[in-house]
This record gives structure tokens, sequence and C-alpha cells, in this order.
């Protein structure tokens, strides 16, 4: 699975995203759209330095962030 996912994700130009404090600080600001903690912090790395999230789910859809 890993080789997999490594493959894909250089294959497409997809750079890995690290799980930084100022991400995990911003966790107590986010409002309980949604309940699951990794969506959540999904969500804090995407607000923190302004990326787009590629999700269907609607509840994170409600944050202050770019969807696609």
């Amino acid at each position: 699975m890993e080789e997999f996912v490594t493959y894909f994700r250089q294959k497409h130009g997809i750079a890995s995203l690290l799980l930084v404090e100022e991400d995990a600080l911003q966790l107590s600001w986010l409002a309980m759209y949604h309940i699951d903690p990794f969506d959540r912090m999904l969500a804090c790395q995407a607000i923190v330095p302004g990326l787009t999230l590629l999700t269907l789910n609607p509840p994170i859809r409600q944050y202050p962030l770019r969807t696609f």
C-alpha cells in the first residue's frame, strides 16, 4: 500500500503535507461543524496556509476554507 500511495503521489506531483504546530493551534478556534477529529485537522491544515481541500464532505464545507 505504501508503494502505491507514494507512486501515485509522485506521478501526480502531490506533495506530502506535514502537521505543524500552527495547524494544531488553529483547531481550538474551529467550530464543531464536524465531529471527526481527523477531518477537523485536515480543515486546519487547509485554513492556515490557504490551501484548497478536495472533499465531498458537506460539514467540512462550512469551514472558512476553499474546497473543490
